[in-house]
């Protein structure tokens, strides 16, 4: 992305993970330097009629609220009426039945090492059956929503309590980043979670990756944990979260913050000796520093997250050999064609040392973009296009769905224990085509 580009939209910009309003043009990689990907192979478009059929599915109920006005409503357009709710279960290929509420708030908690009080704002999505009202709009009204998602309705009855999702956004990017996922697991009974890593958003951070966020990023999300376990009486969601189903999922650098979540542990003494003999890249030296070694060596697993779905993750340098003591169940996503986290540096050796109940889901013809909601508002902007946002690429109304399936399958198979979900997470029904979707697992998970 050119720093024109960049100065000219700040509003939306943060779905973009890199690249500031000085220095050079050069894209910067969201983790680490790395070399351009050459790409080979069949590079042509999903077939139309594909994509016609997934485009179908996607816009399905986006007309519903089509003809509404926030500006308009009138006090009879308020009235309270509420959907049906059919038994389940639900076709987990297209939305569900609910529709979605969305609201915001803050928390603070202290931070190690410093322990000073961080204050991080926090998105929710969540069911509701309330069928017309004030549609939102995220990023401080910015990205405004067509469909029937609603800023703050009434939760849904039925359940007493929801399971949750929890997403990490990536480097200088916002928690909304990626909607097509919240919304898709709201509309099927889910509290979607997404919190604002602080120093490392659109607002804070919007230029080259900041690796010092690696320390602050995973106890982001334990701290948000605590907090819901917590939560106070005066929030929307308060007695509705279901805390012993929590799965999580995150892109690129919320991808390693889910790694990381999920029981990764850090190349600590190695990068150190590394970083005396100026082996390693030095910006890996900076982040383990003597005051937040100790908490490195320790790591970051939390045991509450039961189930995880890390988006393009990166930075397999601190972590190395570490991501083979991943026990969480991981579905590890990753695009063949990704340009800022290549599969050659990432996605390839994370996999290789991967030894658990997991499995690995890639496009062959996606980008790093294409898991967010980035192509939609900034495909024209030639970082994104090159990334998974021009025509070459697959097609995000095919691309989206398909990430959601996999995504949804996987955390119900481990966490719901639905079954009707095991040939497809085991890899014995394959729905796609290979030159769309490449599915492995580890032999741990066909012993499940």
């Amino acid at each position: 992305m050119s720093r024109s580009a960049l100065c000219a939209l700040p509003a939306l910009l943060g779905l973009l993970h890199m690249t500031g309003c000085s220095g050079d043009d050069t894209p910067q990689p969201d983790t680490m330097l790395a070399a351009d990907m050459t790409v080979a192979g069949d590079m042509s478009p999903a077939p139309a009629d594909m994509r016609a059929d997934m485009r179908a599915d996607m816009r399905a109920g986006q007309d519903m609220a089509a003809d509404m006005s926030a500006e308009d409503m009138s006090a009879q357009d308020m009235a309270p009426a509420l959907l049906e709710i059919p038994p389940g279960p639900w076709d987990i290929t297209k939305m569900g039945p609910y529709h979605v509420g969305f609201t915001t708030t803050t928390f603070t908690y202290k931070i190690a090492p410093e322990m000073e009080d961080r204050t991080l704002d926090v998105v929710f999505w969540y069911p509701t059956q309330v069928v017309k009202m004030k549609r939102a709009a995220y990023f401080k009204n910015l990205i405004r929503r067509r469909g029937p998602v609603f800023l703050e309705p009434e939760v849904a009855g039925g359940p007493s309590t929801f399971p949750v999702l929890i997403f990490s956004h990536g480097n200088g990017s916002i928690a909304e980043q990626s909607y097509f996922q919240s919304e898709h697991f709201a509309s099927h009974g889910w509290v979607v979670v997404a919190p604002y890593h602080k120093f490392n958003t659109i607002e804070d951070n919007p230029s080259a990756i900041n690796l010092g966020s690696a320390v602050q990023r995973p106890q982001d999300i334990r701290a948000l944990i605590d907090w819901l376990e917590v939560l106070p009486g005066e929030e929307l969601l308060t007695g509705r979260l279901d805390l012993e189903r929590i799965a999580m999922s995150g892109h690129s650098f919320g991808g390693y913050t889910t790694m990381a979540i999920a029981g990764a542990t850090y190349a600590v003494d190695e990068l150190v000796a590394e970083c005396e003999r100026m082996e390693v890249d030095q910006r890996y030296c900076e982040i383990f520093d003597e005051e937040s070694m100790e908490l490195f060596r320790a790591g970051f697993y939390d045991e509450r997250v039961k189930v995880a779905v890390p988006h393009t993750p990166g930075i397999d340098g601190v972590f190395r050999e570490g991501v083979g003591e991943i026990s969480t169940p991981t579905l590890m996503m990753t695009a063949s064609r990704d340009r800022s986290l290549p599969n050659a540096t990432e996605g390839d050796p994370m996999w290789a040392k991967m030894q658990g109940p997991h499995a690995r889901f890639d496009l062959p013809n996606g980008g790093h973009f294409t898991y967010s909601n980035m192509c939609e508002l900034l495909g024209g902007v030639e970082q994104a296009a090159t990334d998974g946002c021009n025509d070459t690429f697959l097609d995000d109304e095919i691309a989206l769905p398909l990430i959601n399936h996999y995504t949804m399958a996987w955390i119900h198979y481990h966490l719901l224990g639905e079954s009707r979900h095991e040939a497809l997470i085991k890899g014995l029904e394959r729905p796609y085509a290979a030159d769309v979707v490449t599915y492995e697992v580890k032999p741990a998970l066909l012993e499940d």
